[in-house]
């Protein structure tokens, strides 16, 4: 298989502020960067706390005041998970921010270069995150039941999400890990796996069969996503343009 099946992830972004100019400028100045990608937006803390737990972000950019309430007193009681920058006015509450672990406190107006700086920060931190799994060897450091079990990628079978956690299945075990789908995603080699559906990621190495929305493993049955069941048949048995019918017909 091709190295294009997956490609590789970008770093998710929320921008939360409720000057309504100022989030925008924010998005367009993100949506210019190859590496980061805006899945979502909010503009007071009930929708940030909302959005925080539908999109998934990695990377929140953050203004402190939000329709006169501070978001410090949310983030000393709550703060955990995605990377922070924070966006604001107000350069006084930046040892704060850097207390709750901020990756960076841009002061507004944020210029392009600011910015371009900022990103480099978070690129290296995003990246760092996995250092300590990764080995040389191209060995995996899982840890699962409070054990680091080392593995090779080739090894697994299929990956399955559990909201924060994941099931990683391998043909004599399977390991409960405390890391996201996307995280796990970051961590495998773009040519061997695919993601077939929301919650599963699997080893195409492994498919024993594939029928209508269910790829088959060993003795496991996994999803196909019906509304991506086309590109994952493209990406699975290179189906010529114009050939889709034939292997996309509930009938067969």
């Amino acid at each position: 298989m091709q190295s294009h099946i997956m490609e590789v992830r970008k770093i998710r972004c929320l921008v939360v502020d409720d000057e309504v100019v100022a989030r925008r400028g924010i998005i367009r100045e993100l949506e210019r960067i190859n590496t980061l990608e805006v899945v979502g937006q909010a503009n007071c803390i009930d929708e940030y706390i909302k959005a925080s737990e539908t999109c998934k972000p990695d990377l929140i950019f953050l203004d402190i005041m939000l329709r006169n309430h501070n978001i410090m007193d949310y983030l000393t009681k709550r703060h955990d998970g995605p990377m922070i920058v924070f966006v604001t006015a107000y350069s006084h509450y930046a040892h704060t921010g850097f207390d709750l672990k901020a990756v960076d406190y841009l002061l507004k107006p944020v210029s392009r270069d600011r910015l371009n700086e900022c990103v480099e920060k978070v690129l290296k931190l995003y990246n760092n995150r996995f250092a300590d799994r990764l080995h040389p060897s191209g060995n995996l450091f899982l840890k699962s039941n409070g054990k680091y079990y080392r593995i090779l990628p080739s090894e697994i079978l299929f990956v399955k999400s559990m909201e924060n956690y994941v099931v990683v299945y391998l043909e004599t075990k399977k390991l409960i890990c405390k890391l996201t789908l996307e995280q796990m995603v970051r961590l495998l080699p773009a040519s061997n796996f695919l993601q077939v559906h929301r919650s599963y990621v699997v080893n195409i190495e492994k498919i024993d069969s594939i029928e209508k929305l269910s790829i088959f493993i060993l003795n496991e049955t996994i999803p196909i996503s019906r509304d991506k069941r086309k590109d994952i048949y493209h990406a699975l048995m290179g189906i010529a343009p114009g050939l889709e019918a034939d292997y996309l017909n509930d009938e067969n």
